[in-house]
């Protein structure tokens, strides 16, 4: 048999007597083993999205464990699987454009562990935040085809907690001289929350002499922004 969390016995003079600590209480043939319970690892993030370069904040000196045993701590990147830090307040640098799932182990002295992680969402550009459709990165992509054809291809991620009716992308296309040539637009659908929509926005350039006239792109996301109950 066993007791949950709050107990621990001694015999003296033939009275048994029940202390209250952290932990489970096993008899196993008998005897009564102590095992301690398992830390609280708990993380908080300086910011969670932001430009890349971007430097973010760690600090897991909220974890707790109930012996006071906290022995290692250890900071991952889930996608990569790497270690990136052993420190209890580190900082890290995400170079790249991308959607990051941070990792945090508490490990006690007895070996037990427990986890908590965090969403970094990295873009390649500044961006409006009124509305709850983040771009993430894009790229412009020059298929070789008659006539020439340009594809803007990218990744936006719904930040907020409900889902969007739907979600936009619009590109506009503009000459070297800064004129607008034209515009194209990408819609998505019922956008879970933490989904990443990949869009695909088609163009076919004017030409000169076989010459995609396109000198610069600019790239945009919107979607409804829930009304304040």
């Amino acid at each position: 048999m066993h007791h949950n969390g709050v107990m621990r016995m001694k015999r003296h003079r033939g009275i048994v007597a029940w202390f209250a600590i952290s932990g489970v209480l096993l008899f196993v043939g008998g005897c009564a083993v102590f095992q301690s319970a398992a830390p609280q690892a708990r993380l908080t993030a300086s910011t969670i999205v932001g430009v890349a370069p971007l430097t973010v904040d760690f600090d897991a000196s909220m974890s707790t464990d109930p012996d006071d045993d906290i022995a290692y701590v250890r900071w991952s990147l889930e996608s990569e699987d790497v270690v990136f830090s052993t420190e209890l307040t580190p900082s890290h640098t995400f170079s790249d454009p991308g959607v990051y799932n941070v990792g945090l182990t508490v490990v006690d002295r007895t070996g037990q562990t427990s986890m908590a992680t965090r969403q970094i969402v990295v873009t390649q550009t500044s961006q409006s935040l009124s509305s709850p459709l983040t771009l993430i990165d894009w790229d412009l992509i020059r298929l070789e085809s008659a006539p020439p054809t340009i594809l803007v291809e990218g990744r936006a991620i719904n930040l907020s907690d409900d889902e969007l009716p739907y979600g936009a992308v619009s590109v506009d296309f503009y000459d070297d001289n800064g004129s607008h040539i034209s515009s194209g637009v990408d819609i998505a659908f019922d956008l879970a929350p933490n989904e990443i929509w990949t869009f695909v926005v088609r163009f076919d350039p004017p030409q000169v002499a076989g010459v995609p006239l396109v000198g610069s792109t600019r790239v945009f996301v919107s979607a409804p922004i829930a009304e304040n109950p």
